[in-house]
């Protein structure tokens, strides 16, 4: 495993320094490798960031490698292309492209392997194979910028956005109309949309730019997901049945009500896609829509025993996807109930499978 930590952002000359030195700690403990130095090359039109001769066994080889600051799948492509002409420019059948970045997406990393390329992770992660050489290190943790990416994708206002993409993902959007419908500025929402389109999971159309695949947004948004709940309140009301249901429907007669107070979790899923039923209603609510609730279903706080959960939630965001699944009741979309079920235990997340079976992978199957 490669010792040393890796301190980002690094300027070019340093990235592709210490990616020298990554792939010659690499290669220094085969003992049948011979190495030379790394040679940067002269600036033409077909040029890769350095290259490395070595003997092997007897036989001479030149790795050609190409070092980028970002891994994911779009920039993966365009170096792949470069990697391609360079090494047919050689005219040598003992030429090996490498991509070299801080971290790869598993997409990007499957996207080198179809092109039989190598490449290697700055955290020690890598995957070499010409000749008589086979090296593949998987598992090292990767560096803390993949997770900050994630997070940044997938926070309050960066989420906003994606919310309206797979509210409607046949949809092409320009990025004014996005910003404006995800309530986002314009720099917001273009930096969602590259992020989209580096990892590929959407594509650019003559009228804007759609999601190619939601599934791996989900996939990804719920390895990443935290409720966003500022507090949450237990309430008790002595209502059940026929008239507990009434005065749920009478909490959302207010106008608008559809923007403060919305069925959250098990309660949304109840609706859009039957399958679990547990104790107790489940709300997202401001302070007005908590209001509107306490008054309708006389709710009394209590400490423990509560069959009412409300929660407040950091960012109005919830409500962009919001879905009136029944006259006279709104609740969160498809995709808001599925993260929140997904972290609420062993039947939530069997009831979150059941609703993405049911509801939102057949919305999606044409996109993939």
């Amino acid at each position: 495993m490669l010792k040393g930590a890796i301190s980002l952002p690094l300027t070019e000359p340093e990235l592709e320094r210490v990616a020298q030195e990554r792939l010659r700690a690499v290669l220094s403990g085969i003992p049948f490798v011979t190495l030379a130095a790394p040679e940067s090359e002269a600036a033409t039109p077909v040029r890769a960031d350095f290259t490395v001769a070595l003997e092997a066994a007897g036989s001479r080889w030149t790795l050609v490698c190409e070092v980028k600051r970002l891994g994911q799948p779009r920039h993966v492509r365009e170096a792949v292309y470069q990697l391609r002409h360079h090494l047919i420019s050689m005219q040598s059948p003992r030429v090996y492209g490498v991509f070299i970045a801080p971290y790869l997406s598993e997409e990007s990393i499957a996207v080198l392997r179809e092109e039989s390329l190598g490449y290697l992770e700055l955290a020690g992660n890598c995957f070499l194979s010409f000749g008589s050489v086979f090296i593949e290190r998987r598992g090292v943790p990767n560096p803390s910028i993949r997770r900050r990416a994630l997070r940044e994708l997938f926070a309050p206002k960066a989420s906003r956005v994606l919310r309206v993409l797979l509210k409607d993902p046949d949809r092409s959007w320009r990025v004014t109309d996005l910003a404006q419908s995800s309530g986002v500025s314009l720099g917001q929402a273009s930096n969602v949309r590259r992020a989209l389109l580096d990892r590929e999971w959407a594509l650019v159309a003559p009228s804007g730019v759609r999601l190619k695949n939601p599934t791996a947004v989900l996939d990804a948004w719920r390895g990443e997901y935290k409720a966003p709940v500022l507090y949450e309140t237990q309430y008790y009301t002595l209502l059940h049945g026929a008239p507990l249901d009434s005065a749920i429907r009478a909490s959302f007669e207010a106008p608008a009500a559809d923007r403060h107070l919305l069925l959250s979790s098990f309660s949304a899923a109840r609706w859009l896609a039957p399958f679990a039923r547990v104790p107790g209603h489940f709300f997202y609510a401001d302070a007005e829509g908590e209001a509107s609730l306490k008054t309708a279903l006389q709710l009394e706080s209590v400490p423990r025993g509560a069959n009412i959960i409300v929660s407040r939630p950091k960012d109005d965001g919830v409500f962009i996807d919001r879905r009136q699944p029944a006259e006279g009741l709104w609740s969160t979309g498809p995709v808001q109930t599925y993260l929140d079920l997904a972290i609420a235990g062993d039947r939530g997340q069997e009831a979150a499978d059941h609703l993405r079976r049911e509801t939102l992978e057949p919305a999606w199957h044409n996109l993939q």
